[in-house]
């Protein structure tokens, strides 16, 4: 049989507690902070760890914490129709627009889905309205969404142009199968 008094009963609730652990120093925000900061960059200042807002509805992109979270790389596009609430959500995050690295993409369009191929002034306006919805006067990597379009060559040099104008910094094309 088991007997228990109150003495081992004190003993044994101070050498093991039966209440959770304490809270850690460093709670886990601070260490996301940490780890999305200034050191996780690569070469063009481009954070390694970024938030996408890939099917976000507009309200959800303007609502996001990601940013109060130590996110400070944005990934946005065009074809996810929700730029404006990303915009929002950028602005009202009180974020210095310097210390977050924004990234969108150029529907480029596609013939096969019924899209109109953008051209060179299609693209150069794409980007312009992308600015508008983000509330931005440039933004740091523009992309073609993917190389879909018969048109490419065409939208390539509109970005070239549009990092001529300082409206983009960087420049690119993912998606290549």
């Amino acid at each position: 049989s088991f007997h228990c008094t109150q003495e081992s009963r004190a003993r044994s609730s101070s050498s093991f507690p039966l209440h959770s652990p304490p809270t850690p120093p460093d709670p886990p925000r601070v260490m996301a902070e940490a780890a999305l900061s200034a050191a996780s960059q690569n070469s063009l200042g481009m954070p390694m760890v970024g938030f996408g807002t890939y099917q976000l509805s507009v309200e959800e992109a303007e609502r996001s914490e990601a940013l109060k979270a130590g996110f400070r790389h944005i990934d946005s596009a065009e074809g996810y129709q929700n730029e404006e609430g990303t915009g929002r959500g950028i602005k009202a995050s009180g974020v210095p627009r310097g210390e977050i690295f924004v990234t969108t993409k150029v529907f480029p369009g596609y013939a096969v889905w019924g899209a109109p191929e953008k051209g060179f002034d299609e693209t150069i306006a794409a980007c312009k309205e992308s600015l508008r919805q983000l509330q931005l006067d440039y933004v740091d990597l523009y992309l073609i969404h993917a190389p879909f379009a018969s048109t490419r060559l065409e939208q390539w040099k509109a970005l070239v142009e549009l990092k001529r104008l300082g409206l983009v910094k960087h420049i690119g094309v993912p998606n290549y199968k």
